[in-house]
């Protein structure tokens, strides 16, 4: 479980940075070099980001740490809640990263306000793209320090 808590960390991390990318780049000129690699990878870390979201929401198998014991949850609400937000987050950076995934949602029953939808969702991840990436990074490394100190991700 440990393993499944540091991909997420490390989705967290790479799906925060890439959305924010364009912001940053503005501000810290020497990241102009990475972006080939920024632009290959964007549709992986999209991708792993929608199943790393999808995944931590429904996954049961969760410990709490109580007094350094650990204690099985299974479907327990402290795990679900505790990763609600990043789950959500990877998912909405996952949709942002790999926009080909909104194709295959149906916003409508209606194609032309579907396709109308799917503009106007990808316009206004785009608009929010630095604060996503930003608040993105923040979870991840909320992640990390309950990681390293000791317990597993509950924030």
């Amino acid at each position: 479980m440990v393993f499944f808590g540091l991909v997420q960390i490390i989705s967290l991390f790479l799906a925060g940075f890439i959305v924010s990318y364009n912001f940053l780049v503005d501000k810290i000129t020497e990241l102009e070099k990475v972006r080939s690699l920024v632009e290959k990878s964007k549709l992986y870390v999209g991708l792993l980001s929608v199943f790393m979201g999808i995944w931590s929401l429904f996954n049961p198998y969760y410990r709490i740490v109580i007094d350094k014991n650990y204690f099985e949850m299974p479907f327990g609400s402290v795990s679900f809640i505790g990763d609600l937000i990043p789950s959500i987050l990877l998912i909405i950076c996952g949709v942002t990263l790999a926009s080909v995934v909104l194709k295959y949602i149906n916003l409508s029953d209606d194609s032309l306000k579907s396709d109308f939808r799917k503009t106007k969702t990808q316009e206004l991840l785009d608009k929010y793209s630095f604060l996503l990436g930003i608040i993105t990074f923040i979870f991840g490394f909320l992640h990390l320090v309950d990681v390293i100190g000791g317990g597993y991700p509950l924030i």
